[in-house]
């Protein structure tokens, strides 16, 4: 129990686009990859039978707690932050073996205010890429049946955007709510890539105007 203003506070609405809070972890136990994060507030260690290290690890947001799971082979690349106290970012795959709720962990970060844009940037565009892979679509071919979007929006990121922006761009999303898609293209490992989002919006001129007023040279609308 914290006296004051929960820890994980300060992260809470920076990470609400990438994480899953803990008291939704349920509804993501089919999902091939989950984010979690919040403040470590136990760690135990473990000898497995092979004589190698593990940990148990329990963390909070400010909806609940989880246990992680840090095997060997992640353990050796992030012993240093699993520590009562610390923010930590973890993405792995949700069981409820034992009937019981655990992460178990394939990629942790410490979490700190000087690194979460970097953190944001990173896991927003893998969980992006990670969901076109899975549900392949593009711009043109509608062959899932889906219907076809007559207006999509289309944005190309000339820079990264810090977490202030990203949540300025989500407002904005917000109060052209609509129907038309949303598509990001974005850089990665040396490729562009095209990303159908989550949003949708009304794709008129009062929404192309705002976000080439709000983010001038970092974003190009494509037509």
């Amino acid at each position: 129990m914290y006296i004051t203003e929960h820890p994980y506070t300060d992260f809470k609405q920076l990470l609400a686009n990438i994480v899953v809070p803990i008291s939704q972890a349920s509804s993501y136990l089919s999902s091939a990859r989950v984010n979690m994060a919040g403040i470590i507030t136990k760690v135990k260690k473990i000898i497995t039978r092979s004589n190698e290290s593990m940990l148990f690890v329990k963390i909070e947001d400010t909806s609940g707690g989880l246990e992680i799971l840090v095997f060997p082979r992640l353990l050796k690349n992030t012993a240093d932050i699993w520590e009562e106290g610390k923010a930590v970012f973890a993405q792995g795959k949700l069981s409820d073996k034992d009937q019981e709720i655990k992460l178990l962990a394939n990629q942790a970060l410490e979490l700190n205010l000087d690194n979460i844009d970097k953190v944001i940037q990173k896991f927003s565009q893998a969980r992006a890429v990670h969901n076109l892979k899975n549900n392949p679509k593009n711009l043109t071919d509608n062959g899932s049946g889906d219907q076809a979007y007559s207006h999509p929006l289309k944005i190309i990121f000339k820079k990264s955007l810090n977490a202030v922006n990203l949540q300025t761009l989500k407002n904005i999303f917000a109060r052209y709510g609509g129907r038309d898609k949303v598509f990001f293209k974005v850089r990665e490992n040396n490729q562009d890539k095209i990303i159908q989002t989550a949003f949708q919006v009304r794709n008129n001129n009062l929404l192309k105007e705002e976000l080439r007023d709000k983010f001038k040279d970092s974003i190009v609308i494509a037509k």
